[in-house]
């Protein structure tokens, strides 16, 4: 169906859009409609302790393709969601990440892949994550009422676009989503738009949400791929949320250490995807914890203003990564406000 001439849209079951949804003047001035469902195809590729290498392949509605995997709803499910040009093939983190947190945990990990639909232009992948969204919230609530998943052991992880998708999940399931995590949120078409926070992800869309902000620049809110607004109960802006330490080198160097695709997107999204290469290393990484402490500004944190915790920690510091669900105990004194710390320039950036 073309729908470049139309002014709304509907997919029953999945929603009603117009051009004029989450329209603003100043921050989201084109506002595309979303493709279909089918346009887009999602996929859920399920991988466990007992199919690590070799995954199974599930569609919204699938549920022969549900009996026949090794899916246990009494374990805990773990959603992984790529951005913008991004797929299964080309982000080897998605596989990465998958394998660490098998290591981890014993549990159900699905990486969500919309390659149909995130691709240029870029105002069309921002539109299409609005479809990818309910599927994904229509799954997972197909999961606890078909398969008994209880939606609080759900824990979404997404990175870019990802993460708004990880967002719109959660609205479709009334924020009873355990936890989402993410991954420096899209800025472009997102940031800006705090009076709006059904557009982007917040923190009514789970019990407990975080984000690692990685590309955004506070003094340029054009500048980077991140969104410098607050998009959880808890923030993290390592570096000041920009200007990733390593960045400058890696750019060329990973062309020989990673190949000519991820070169490439070193060399484009090096900052963006430092959030990423966080997260990880708060999974692999034994030694110094990333503790992050909440404080008005990168600069007054550089002054060594923040440093003190505090009685029991009171929501003034926080572990960045995995362990930032330690602080959903804070999250009323932690919403809304930004978390600071420095890392190195490489592996395991916690010193």
């Amino acid at each position: 169906m073309n729908i470049s001439c139309q002014t709304e849209i509907t997919y029953p079951g999945i929603g009603h859009f117009t051009v004029n949804d989450f329209r603003d003047p100043v921050y989201r001035k084109t506002v595309l409609l979303p493709q279909s469902p089918q346009k887009i195809d999602t996929q859920f590729l399920l991988y466990t302790r007992d199919n690590q290498l070799f995954p199974a392949f599930i569609r919204l509605g699938d549920q022969q393709a549900v009996r026949g995997s090794k899916f246990v709803a009494k374990k805990p499910t773990k959603f992984v969601i790529h951005g913008f040009v991004d797929n299964i093939l080309l982000g080897q983190w998605m596989h990465q990440l998958k394998d660490e947190l098998l290591k981890r945990e014993d549990c159900n990990v699905f990486l969500v892949d919309w390659k149909g639909g995130n691709g240029w232009p870029y105002e069309q992948a921002v539109a299409n994550t609005r479809v990818v969204g309910p599927v994904l919230g229509l799954f997972i609530n197909d999961l606890k009422t078909i398969y008994g998943l209880n939606t609080g052991d759900v824990y979404i992880i997404g990175h870019s676009l990802g993460a708004h998708i990880a967002g719109y999940a959660g609205q479709q399931l009334n924020g009873t989503i355990g936890r989402i995590t993410g991954l420096d949120p899209a800025g472009p078409d997102f940031r800006g738009l705090t009076n709006i926070p059904a557009v982007k992800l917040d923190p009514t869309d789970a019990k407990f949400v975080d984000a690692i902000h990685s590309d955004a620049n506070p003094s340029n809110v054009d500048s980077g791929y991140g969104n410098y607004d607050t998009s959880g109960h808890l923030d993290f802006y390592p570096n000041g949320g920009y200007n990733q330490p390593g960045c400058s080198i890696q750019r060329f160097t990973s062309f020989l250490t990673g190949g000519p695709i991820e070169g490439v997107r070193r060399l484009v999204f090096c900052n963006h995807m430092r959030s990423i290469d966080f997260y990880m290393a708060s999974l692999t990484y034994t030694g110094v914890k990333p503790i992050g402490h909440q404080c008005p500004d990168y600069e007054t944190f550089k002054s060594d203003k923040c440093m003190d915790c505090g009685p029991n920690n009171a929501g003034k510091c926080a572990t960045m990564g995995i362990d930032a669900i330690q602080s959903s105990t804070f999250k009323t004194q932690t919403q809304g406000n930004r978390f600071y710390l420095t890392t190195g320039d490489r592996y395991p950036y916690f010193q």
